[in-house]
């Protein structure tokens, strides 16, 4: 996504949209920023722009195939909405009992654990709602060409579909 202007931005969009969600739930809940809140908010950054750019990616992947920007952006969400959640909420599940311990400890870790928590929850739902959208408006789509039937569109289609899946496999990533 960084050889193109717009998914950067797009994605770059997921950060602030994050941390301001963050940070009215913060608010909400009665915490103020401090040393543990803003760590938290330090490394949950990482995983928030981490969900951004697999939707964006594959939003892209759909692009490159030649297929129409709305069924292209609602096809790449459908695929990764699953392991973008279940990702998320394995790292909640780690850091959420943190807010339940008792004593000092759960004193001094609960805003940490909080903070985490309503950071990534907040990215989940920035990258499958908002990033979509954004790349629906933003992205540009490959040149849509006449056809005189929808056969002669749909293999067309087809066509670059494994032209563009025959490049991927062909990059020494792949391999």
């Amino acid at each position: 996504f960084l050889m193109s202007v717009r998914s950067t931005l797009v994605t770059a969009i997921s950060i602030p949209t994050s941390v301001l969600i963050t940070f009215i739930g913060l608010g909400t809940l009665g915490y103020s920023l401090n040393l543990f809140t803003l760590s938290a908010l330090t490394i949950a950054i990482g995983r928030v722009v981490d969900d951004s750019i697999v939707v964006i990616e594959n939003i892209n992947r759909h692009l490159a195939y030649g297929e129409p920007k709305k069924k292209a952006v609602l096809r790449a969400v459908r695929e990764v909405s699953g392991a973008i959640t279940a990702a998320t909420i394995t790292t909640v599940a780690v850091f959420l009992p943190i807010a339940l311990v008792s004593g000092l400890v759960g004193e001094l870790f609960r805003p940490f654990s909080v903070t985490f928590t309503i950071a990534l929850v907040a990215s989940l739902f920035v990258s499958l709602t908002i990033i979509p959208v954004l790349a629906y408006w933003f992205l540009k789509t490959p040149e849509q060409l006449e056809f005189e039937s929808a056969e002669a569109a749909a293999a067309h289609e087809k066509a670059i579909r494994e032209a563009e899946e025959e490049k991927e496999r062909k990059t020494w990533l792949q391999r």
